[in-house]
């Protein structure tokens, strides 16, 4: 899948436009509002497009991905922050490189922060994670931890504490998220009001692609935001054996450290949400011309021998060893946009992995439903590989050799 200039502008001014409305409502301005945009697998030259639009904040939450880009990022007029679960032997390598570290939530992280800020001689500006949820998989300091983390991290040399950043809960209604934001913001005011040393609570960092309308009625006055801006996120495979495809799936499925992984709220008409058979029926008519001119470009994208089965008469490409493969991921949380999102991808002869483990149960049930039918039509296949995990490849797609699930297995796949 590639990225379009133009859907990036266009997301661009729309999101500005959200922004400035929350804000509104909020009794704000859109300038009180901080709008970071997560760059995890975004190509700089995308980024640097994004930058020429006016974006002037973008966060990594990748070490070693933020190193791989550094020198092609145009900062001179853009802040570069990190964004994601730090560890504290990799602190170094960003200190000095970043503007702002949002994910400090341990005495021991900062205090590595403060050691390396003070050997390059400079102060790293910090914001304190919080998980507002108390989520066993999540980053984060306990709520009932944060005051006195914060006074400790006051203490140490090197280091001012900018605010407080949080990640919270999955939640399927609005109001439900609200009374997480809701509750962080009054966290970062009681914080404020202690008047610490080198504590300066001029930042709250909530809200993310498919929640920062609500985490700007709330009290954010800065929002990461990625899918929405850049699009779905784009996982580009390739190497010598099945095990590098195995290993990339499985780091996909870890924790989101910067925002969820896609957007599919829509602010202008909850009625919808809903994505029926005749909606389903004129998509796919709307993309039969660019469905038929992308086979053509999705078969030279791929590098094996092919065949042709003789059933069908179709080409069908033997994804080996050596073939670079593109697969898009989808953890779509609600039935929606996000699903119509990837009925488009399926119309496009795209490969996708589905993750529904973090989708409710009913939800997941008409998710794959629908799925199944967009795929069918298609003639593509759905093959189940984990618990709650799909992969979805077209017609002319398919795995030589060993049973695509029979790989995972043997590689130790286990979700």
């Amino acid at each position: 899948m590639e990225r379009s200039l133009t859907d990036i502008k266009y997301n661009y001014d729309f999101i500005n436009e959200k922004i400035a409305e929350a804000a509104m409502k909020a009794g704000k301005t859109r300038d009180d509002i901080t709008f970071l945009s997560a760059t995890k697998t975004v190509e700089p030259e995308y980024i640097n497009y994004a930058i020429s639009l006016g974006l002037s904040y973008i966060g990594e939450n990748k070490v070693q991905e933020l190193l791989s880009k550094y020198d092609q990022y145009n900062l001179e007029n853009c802040s570069l922050q990190f964004i994601g679960h730090l560890q504290s032997n990799k602190v170094r390598q960003i200190v000095g490189k970043v503007d702002l570290i949002q994910s400090i939530d341990s005495m021991k992280l900062a205090k590595e922060v403060s050691k390396c800020s003070l050997k390059n001689n400079i102060t790293s500006d910090i914001l304190v994670e919080v998980n507002i949820g108390k989520e066993e998989n999540k980053s984060g300091v306990m709520p009932e931890m944060l005051e006195e983390l914060v006074e400790e991290i006051s203490t140490l040399p090197a280091v001012n504490v900018k605010g407080l950043m949080t990640i919270p809960p999955i939640c399927e209604k609005k109001d439900e998220i609200r009374r997480y934001f809701e509750k962080m913001n009054r966290l970062f005011l009681d914080i404020s009001s202690k008047k610490l040393d080198n504590v300066s609570m001029d930042i709250l960092s909530m809200g993310m692609s498919s929640d920062y309308y609500e985490a700007i009625l709330e009290g954010a006055n800065m929002v990461r935001i990625g899918s929405a801006l850049f699009g779905n996120r784009i996982y580009k495979f390739g190497g010598s054996d099945m095990a590098g495809f195995v290993d990339k799936i499985k780091r996909m499925w870890d924790s989101p450290d910067d925002e969820y992984e896609y957007d599919d709220y829509s602010y202008e008409d909850n009625n919808k949400d809903s994505y029926d058979d005749e909606d389903s029926y004129e998509e796919q008519r709307e993309h039969q011309r660019e469905v038929r001119r992308s086979e053509r470009s999705e078969r030279r994208r791929y590098t094996s021998d092919s065949y042709t089965d003789s059933d069908s008469g179709n080409k069908v490409v033997n994804i080996n060893a050596s073939t670079k493969i593109q697969v898009i991921l989808f953890k779509p949380e609600r039935f929606g946009d996000e699903t119509r999102g990837i009925a488009d991808e399926i119309n496009k002869n795209r490969t996708v992995v589905l993750n529904l483990e973090d989708t409710n149960k009913d939800m997941s049930r008409r998710i794959i439903d629908f799925l199944s039918g967009v795929t069918y039509a298609k003639k593509g296949k759905i093959k189940k590989i984990a618990n709650a995990t799909f992969i979805i490849m077209p017609e002319n797609v398919d795995f030589t050799g060993d049973d695509l699930l029979g790989e995972l297995e043997n590689n130790g796949v286990i979700f």
